[in-house]
């Protein structure tokens, strides 16, 4: 279980895999938004050397690029 406006990703180890998760409302496509995988900064270690990413994975901006831009607005956050 991931909070509304919480990061969520995968990392498919084998030949199929099926992802499901529940949404707390309805969809809005002005709150969606995707930030890069491999960000240094998020510092995530993932288990593979050469992923399968979609187009719009490969070219999401940093996390930090992302604040930047308007569609962040429409999600809650802490910072440390």
């Amino acid at each position: 279980w991931a909070p509304a406006g919480f990061a969520r990703g995968f990392c498919v180890l084998s030949d199929f895999a099926e992802v499901q998760y529940k949404c707390t409302g309805i969809y809005n496509p002005e709150g969606e938004g995707n930030i890069r995988w491999n960000d240094p900064d998020i510092g995530i270690e993932w288990p593979v050397q050469n992923p399968i990413v979609s187009a719009r994975d490969a070219g999401a901006p940093s996390f930090k690029e992302w604040l930047t831009r308007p569609e962040s607005n429409h999600f809650r956050y802490t910072s440390q």
